[in-house]
């Protein structure tokens, strides 16, 4: 495709820097000159992929089978008689775990709140048997993911 010269006048910007700054940039600014920039992978991002998610058909249905997948891990090892063996009060008690997918796919930087230590400790174990994930990337390059996931642990 050829391109033609084009006043950058017209294009009617009224800053030029914020326009610098969009994630995908296709024209940029150097030297008082507009620069088309062409790439192959302009823009491609793709979250991290739990395993049997690989053949998910939209970036949607990938996040939801995610989720079921951290779900499902949590349901098989978990220990459910934990928090009536310390004693906790009936009721429902929140716990929040905020991770990292590292570029390799390995949970890391493992971060609970819970109501109470032994909780926070199953946790961090259940989390650190997690299988490998598929990385997310962005512009085609592997990347470390941040996620937070609250859950409720419900006592009777």
């Amino acid at each position: 495709m050829l391109f033609k010269e084009y006043p950058l006048e017209k294009f009617n910007f009224s800053e030029k820097r914020k326009f610098n700054t969009y994630i995908l940039q296709i024209l940029s600014f150097q030297n008082k000159q507009a620069i088309v920039n062409t790439s192959s992978v302009m823009g491609y991002e793709r979250p991290p992929i739990f395993p049997g998610c690989e053949h998910s058909a939209s970036m949607a249905e990938v996040k939801s089978c995610f989720s079921k997948g951290i779900q499902m891990h949590f349901s098989k090892k978990f220990d459910a008689d934990l928090p009536n063996r310390i004693g906790l009060l009936k009721g429902r008690k929140k716990v929040a775990i905020a991770f990292k997918i590292s570029k390799e796919g390995k949970i890391f930087d493992i971060d609970v709140n819970a109501p109470h230590a032994a909780i926070i400790r199953e946790v961090v174990q259940v989390m650190r048997k997690m299988p490998r994930i598929e990385p997310g990337y962005q512009n085609g390059n592997p990347v470390n993911v941040k996620y937070r996931v609250p859950f409720t642990i419900i006592v009777d």
